[in-house]
């Protein structure tokens, strides 16, 4: 079977594919935003959960603000599944800049009194928050986070 090409089929197809390869040099260059687990409170609680409250540092490496939706995560303490979420409302990350985000779980108070007598002789234990940063921007549309560190106890 032989496949004949007209010139101008062939002159379409250069014309198309040079503006959408151009496009791709036109879009921004950005680094994903780093995130680590700098706190960690418990809020009281009743007779089987207690709440607790877990402070997200996130910093923008990037010479732009960038306005993030939402963030899907799960945090994990001592290798213990904590707590698993979704951001409540949109923020923007300031360009080059840092902040701070509060998120508020409830967690069984056995596992919480279980963590608190493995590691309670220690100075932090290790932590790791796996997430997906959902941007507002048209050309990321999301990021994802494996973030991983040392965190103190209450």
């Amino acid at each position: 079977m032989k496949l004949h090409f007209s010139i101008g089929a062939t002159l379409l197809v250069v014309l198309l594919a040079g503006p959408l390869g151009g496009c791709r040099a036109l879009l921004p260059k950005l680094v994903a935003p780093k995130v680590e687990l700098t706190g960690l409170t418990l809020n009281g609680g009743s007779l089987n959960h207690q709440r607790m409250n877990i402070v997200l540092h996130i910093t923008n490496p990037n010479d732009r603000a960038l306005g993030v939706r939402g963030i899907d995560y799960r945090v994990e303490i001592a290798g213990a599944q904590v707590l698993v979420g979704t951001t409540a409302a949109p923020f923007t990350l300031p360009a080059m800049g840092e902040t701070d985000i509060d998120l508020l779980a409830t967690v069984d108070l056995a596992m919480a009194a279980q963590l608190w007598l493995e590691h309670r002789g220690e100075a932090d234990v290790d932590y790791r928050v796996i997430a997906t940063v959902r941007l507002e921007s048209p050309f990321v549309l999301s990021w994802p986070v494996d973030a991983h560190g040392r965190v103190k106890l209450p």
